[in-house]
């Protein structure tokens, strides 16, 4: 019998975690109470651990708000580098209006359908969203 895997919120992971390195009590015992795995547990824990030393997760979004800020911060970098480096003109733009314009066009029209993304297994946004959309929304129908 296979089980489905839960989705649990950012909150519910760290009241979790808290139960455990707030209050002291042992992990076998807030998993049962919680009814969530002891392993599930076990790895929130580890992972909060981790980045309570400034290890930032290899994958997965972090559970600290601090390192989650700081993912963001280098989404956005890596979205930027991207943007100098494969559409930016080098000399940079004659005014803020061209470069309103191209921007948008890097965003909608090569960013988002034409670029492919590593994390979307070298797919591009669009086709990834699409994907999903059959597979998840018209599997119902």
């Amino acid at each position: 019998m296979t089980t489905k895997r839960g989705r649990y919120s950012q909150e519910f992971k760290l009241e979790a975690i808290k139960l455990v390195e707030d209050q002291g009590r042992k992990i076998p015992e807030v998993a049962n109470s919680l009814g969530i795995g002891k392993t599930t547990l076990e790895n929130w824990v580890y992972k909060y651990r981790k980045e309570q030393q400034g290890v930032m997760p290899l994958e997965g979004k972090a559970l600290t708000p601090e390192l989650r800020r700081i993912q963001e911060l280098e989404k956005q970098v890596r979205f930027f580098r991207s943007f100098k480096t494969e559409w930016m003109p080098k000399g940079g733009y004659e005014n803020i209006t061209v470069a309103k314009q191209d921007i948008c066009d890097y965003i909608w029209g090569y960013y988002r359908a034409v670029r492919p993304h590593s994390f979307n297994n070298s797919l591009t946004p669009l086709e990834t969203e699409r994907r999903y959309f059959n597979q998840n929304l018209l599997s119902g129908v």
